[in-house]
């Protein structure tokens, strides 16, 4: 028989428990007091909730999704324009969810929204008229979703080709025209432009493989224009040759010869917070402008000669005086 090896047995013990008695250290107590609550809902007036969505007007359903929504988009062509040669030379086409996000889900749309917010240093409830504007105009036009013969884009532009097709130019950029070529140095501008954010009539359009070579510039039409600084409508905007895109904005009643060399329209936004923004501008419809200018000159030149003649007859130098004088001087 082998040897067995036997473990010893290990003895066994337990250990009591602990019975640790609860000790409030610190007293509960409420760290902000609450404040009042006052319920007018008595008298008709109903509670106000600044932070919810339903009071700056978004407590909206919007669909997204291509499939759930209009089927419609700008690639389906429903009236097709052709030479005699069938080659398209324009269309009328659908509008459907993506081109409306296309043109509201944008830095243009969402700086008007921030401009909203900004547009009133009183309250909330001016505030929240003037983004509730924006919110409807956007509501409105994704209402309009379909086909029909008129457009939410406000200007009529051609594409032109940049100079440099390198340089970055963008919606709302204020350009110059040299030899039908656009860029943002305005020194010897033959013209001062505004690049369009969505035209309603696209003159010029360009092989599709050239189109990223140039932009789209408004000729007429309302867009909006990057400026510095604050804004009133009526305001004249003028390009700046030390801010290249930018521009600021002017009283007419301040402007000069040189002002309006530089000048591509006049503001319809109102706007007095500084710092960079976009204002609704109104372009190439501000010709009155020059005829008050000129205006203006005229009155001055018939000032200056009412003047003259009243130093010349001061001096008795009538023409009777003159023509002796000069009789006098032949002989």
């Amino acid at each position: 028989i082998g040897a067995t090896t036997v473990m010893p047995k290990l003895p066994a013990f337990s250990i009591p428990a602990l019975n640790i008695p609860k000790t409030t250290l610190l007293s509960s107590r409420e760290v902000m007091p609450k404040l009042p609550t006052i319920d007018l809902t008595s008298i008709g007036i109903p509670a106000i909730d600044i932070s919810s969505l339903k009071f700056w007007g978004l407590d909206i359903n919007i669909c997204l999704d291509e499939s759930n929504s209009s089927p419609l988009n700008n690639s389906n062509e429903f009236i097709r324009f052709a030479d005699k040669n069938d080659a398209q030379v324009g269309s009328i086409r659908g509008v459907s969810v993506a081109n409306w996000s296309a043109n509201y889900l944008n830095p243009v749309f969402f700086n008007k929204l921030r401009g909203a917010f900004l547009s009133s240093k009183a309250d909330k409830f001016h505030a929240q008229y003037h983004f509730k504007q924006e919110i409807s105009t956007a509501l409105a036009s994704y209402a309009k979703i379909g086909v029909e013969y008129s457009s939410g884009n406000g200007d009529y532009a051609e594409w032109l080709e940049r100079s440099d097709k390198m340089e970055a130019i963008s919606a709302g950029d204020i350009v110059s025209v040299k030899g039908g070529k656009i860029t943002k140095d305005l020194n010897n501008a033959e013209q001062v432009m505004v690049v369009s954010h969505a035209p309603i009539m696209l003159g010029n359009t360009p092989a599709a493989n050239n189109k990223d070579l140039g932009n789209s510039i408004v000729f007429i039409g309302q867009a909006p224009v990057k400026i510095m600084g604050a804004v009133t409508s009526g305001d004249f905007i003028i390009g700046q040759l030390n801010t290249p895109g930018y521009g600021i904005a002017k009283h007419p009643n301040d402007m000069t010869i040189d002002d309006f060399k530089l000048a591509v329209g006049r503001s319809w936004d109102t706007d007095e917070s500084a710092g960079l923004k976009m204002a609704n501008t109104v372009i190439g419809i501000h010709n009155s402008s020059f005829i008050n200018l000129i205006k203006n000159l005229k009155e001055k030149a018939d000032n200056n000669d009412a003047r003259l003649k009243a130093i010349e007859a001061k001096l008795n130098l009538s023409p009777a005086h003159k023509k002796a004088g000069t009789v006098a001087k032949r002989k």
